[in-house]
């Protein structure tokens, strides 16, 4: 029998061994809930709530950078930690990774992969989103005659689940069973902000700024969108013929280039041999515009690359500031005088705060006073102050009206005359060309400074002068340029293109002495070549001015 003592001790252990299993399936339980919390993206890849979601997150605008070091060791994540004060600072909310995967020319199926990119959705796969690259065919008038299209297609991931359930592996299983063969995997990210924080300006400049990070290599928008800038390509005509231009047996030593740069479409010009490439919005890389022609330029089988000036060219007489809203108020930026020695330095003729409820204020300067890449080294200056997040450069294009050609008698000897001096000196005008044969002298005005009705009294006093027959205005293109004809439907194509040359030994050398005046620190403003801003496709020499 037994004895109370006994009967204590066995209800005890008894206890005790209910409360170890109860431990143990509370512990089970947590560690099934951690699991599902950290699986459930992938539970709702298929259903429509996940769908709408990360579609609508996806047409998000944001930058996207590619790499120059890998940010992967085999199937270990490394992740890419150089940027983090820079987010930081800009109020970046979400880092998303994107493996494109670039196909082989030679198996590549437009029509089987739209049918079939779906089945890239792997474990790890957030979202999955096909970009075509265009791919036009033009006659000799510029009219679109055909096209054709080829892809890449973009998986967002979650990078430790992709790589630890063989994503990589995946990846080529599944274009071998399609018949294709993977010619690249880019690693890329793409940055987001908070919506309606920053614009398209914000964005692009942002992208600027992370280029000049050690390990990004280039940075573009997100999603796509109409402005860009563009190359053109001139072919050699006895390597490069354009029968089979975009098939598999064509040219295709510029693919790399193309890929790396994010070419978005390519127009061939039947012929005309040559072919003009749109690069994606909003682009930054390290490299500067020439040096990316320049890359072309050495391609076999290209002969010459043309740089499109005339679109990137502008007459700039205006800096839009942007502040920081961690620091400023729509309240606060009337009384911001962290500016007043650039602004009287500089003569700031007016500050206009009609955008102050997007901590956006508008310093106004002399029309004309500036030049296009004048204007971006002042720029620059702006953004050493404390609370300036971006400051970007604002103008008109070059105006048709202002450069006029003066007709002369033809007894005139136009290097002894001297009747146009008192209306040179009072317009601000410049004497560019004299044709002493013809007896024509072309004399420019300044750029924005009068309005359409005063730049016509201007003519007709030129028009009143001693011995001038007439007074015609001249079109603004620089003799030398390649320009665009007029027919057709290629409107990109009406332009001035700017070939691009190889520097001389001298010029590298003058050029190496000067650091990359377009970097927020270090600015040398007051040196010979403060005026050099030519670091990105987006802001190109300007000599029209």
């Amino acid at each position: 029998m037994a004895t109370p003592a006994t009967q204590d001790s066995t209800k005890l252990t008894y206890c005790r061994t209910i409360m170890s299993f109860l431990a143990l399936d509370l512990k089970a339980l947590f560690i099934i809930f951690i699991h599902a919390q950290s699986l459930q993206g992938h539970f709702f890849s298929s259903t429509e709530e996940h769908v709408v979601s990360y579609k609508n997150f996806s047409q998000t605008s944001g930058v996207v950078v590619s790499f120059q070091q890998r940010i992967l060791s085999g199937d270990f994540f490394l992740g890419f930690h150089s940027w983090d004060k820079i987010n930081s600072k800009y109020g970046a909310t979400n880092i998303t990774y994107i493996v494109r995967i670039e196909f082989d020319r030679w198996t590549y199926k437009h029509l089987r992969l739209n049918k079939t990119y779906h089945r890239f959705w792997l474990p790890g796969v957030l979202w999955l989103e096909k970009t075509d690259i265009g791919k036009e065919f033009y006659n000799r008038k510029f009219n679109l005659t055909r096209s054709r299209y080829s892809s890449v297609v973009d998986l967002w991931v979650e990078p430790e689940c992709f790589l630890r359930n063989h994503g990589i592996s995946r990846i080529y299983r599944i274009t071998r069973s399609l018949r294709m063969h993977v010619y690249n995997l880019r690693w890329l990210a793409k940055i987001t902000f908070p919506v309606d924080l920053y614009d398209f300006r914000e964005l692009r400049q942002f992208g600027k700024f992370l280029t000049q990070i050690s390990g990004v290599d280039c940075a573009w928008i997100h999603p796509r969108m109409d402005e860009g800038t563009s190359l053109l390509i001139r072919f050699d005509p006895d390597r490069v013929t354009g029968k089979k231009f975009f098939s598999p047996e064509g040219f295709h030593d510029w693919d790399e280039l193309n890929d790396q740069y994010q070419v978005v479409n390519i127009g061939y010009l039947r012929g005309w041999n040559r072919a003009v490439l749109d690069f994606t919005s909003g682009m930054h890389c390290k490299e500067t515009t020439s040096e990316v022609a320049l890359k072309y330029k050495h391609t076999t089988g290209i002969s010459s690359v043309y740089r499109n000036e005339y679109s990137n060219c502008r007459l700039t007489y205006r800096i839009l500031v942007k502040f920081n809203h961690r620091h400023m108020t729509p309240a606060s930026i009337h009384y911001y005088n962290d500016w007043s020695s650039l602004n009287y330095m500089y003569g700031v003729v007016n500050i206009s705060y009609h955008e102050d409820a997007r901590l956006i204020a508008h310093l106004e300067f002399e029309p004309g006073l500036y030049t296009n890449h004048q204007m971006k080294a002042i720029r620059s200056e702006y953004l050493k102050l404390h609370g300036i997040l971006f400051a970007w450069v604002e103008g008109v294009p070059p105006e048709v009206n202002t450069r006029m050609v003066l007709r002369m008698w033809k007894e005139v000897n136009l290097a002894e005359y001297t009747e146009w001096n008192t209306l040179n000196s009072k317009y601000f005008t410049q004497v560019i060309y004299i044709d002493h044969n013809a007896k024509e002298a072309t004399l420019e005005l300044p750029q924005g400074r009068y309005s359409a009705d005063k730049v016509l009294d201007i003519y007709e006093e030129y028009r009143r002068l001693p011995k001038v027959s007439s007074v015609k205005t001249r079109p603004f293109y620089h003799d030398g340029r390649k320009v665009a004809s007029e027919r057709g439907g290629v409107a990109k194509l009406r332009t001035i293109w700017e070939e691009v040359k190889e520097k001389d030994n001298k010029a590298k050398e003058e050029e190496s002495e000067l650091p990359n005046d377009t970097r927020v620190r270090y600015t040398p403003l007051y040196v010979k070549y403060r005026n050099k801003t030519d670091n990105s496709m987006w802001e190109d020499h300007c000599d029209f001015h």
